[in-house]
């Protein structure tokens, strides 16, 4: 539906103004800072060693903290406010989404992997669970790599940036690997996770990316859970994960010992 640029005008008058800002945590005690920024590329340096380094698109809430709409974590020693020259100077770009709902005590989600190339963005594949145990959703973030690197549709050799859109406040640790991102699984050395909401911040490309993936999510959850019984059978429900490599393509059956075993990058 095309929309008159009076609706346009309104839109662009209720959105709140956007903030940018750049931080970054001193390594040790310090008494002066240093700032520096390169004029050609923008970047912002600091005379001294530094560390949970990022850039973050927020707007204020009245009487709550900033909203958060999207924050990249980079190198501390060249922060930039161009965040795509970080995201894209790897091999891959990817978004990870999970809807779940509680089927009568069973527990039904649907993970969606993205990808984005060529300003698009592109179902990279499903992943599908059914279960009495609930997850958090870093546990499916977990999942997801797991059957990416076993279906060989990402490597461990290629460097990749990941978004999320939960667990803003221990995504830093997860990427430093000092806290895992589950139970007692890192994250693999040549990944880095970042943050953005679906639901807010559709001007940027990112937000509007994860959006899409949040849609497909969605929508591939509501159409399989009339399915939900054909697929768990007669087995004994204790857990089934299947993966789509594409929506119109066979679930193919995942097995347990292969997620509950320990992960080729540790």
């Amino acid at each position: 539906m095309k929309k008159n640029k009076r609706q346009r005008k309104r839109e662009n008058l209720s959105r709140k103004p956007r903030e940018e800002w750049i931080y970054a945590t001193t390594v040790g005690e310090t008494t002066s800072l240093e700032i520096s920024v390169n004029p050609k590329t923008g970047a912002t340096s600091f005379g001294q060693p530094m560390e949970n380094a990022y850039a973050e698109i927020s707007h204020t809430r009245d009487g709550k903290t900033d909203k958060v709409i999207q924050r990249v974590y980079q190198n501390p020693d060249m922060i930039n406010f161009e965040t795509d020259n970080i995201l894209f100077n790897r091999d891959k770009l990817l978004f990870i989404d999970t809807n779940q709902k509680d089927f009568f005590g069973i527990y039904f989600s649907v993970t969606a992997v993205t990808i984005f190339r060529e300003n698009n963005i592109f179902l990279l594949a499903f992943i599908v669970r059914a279960a009495k145990e609930k997850f958090e959703e870093r546990k499916f973030w977990y999942y997801a790599l797991r059957c990416l690197v076993s279906h060989g549709l990402i490597t461990l050799h290629e460097k990749i940036n990941i978004y999320v859109d939960s667990h803003l406040g221990i995504i830093a640790k997860i990427n430093s690997r000092s806290e895992p991102m589950c139970e007692n699984i890192f994250l693999p050395q040549n990944m880095m996770l970042h943050y953005a909401t679906a639901d807010k911040g559709t001007e940027y490309n990112a937000n509007r990316a994860f959006k899409l993936t949040d849609k497909m999510a969605t929508e591939a959850l509501n159409n399989l859970a009339p399915k939900l019984p054909q697929m768990i059978s007669n087995a004994p429900l204790q857990e089934h994960v299947y993966f789509f490599e594409n929506w119109g393509s066979e679930p193919q059956s995942i097995p347990l010992c292969m997620l509950y075993s320990p992960p080729p990058w540790e």
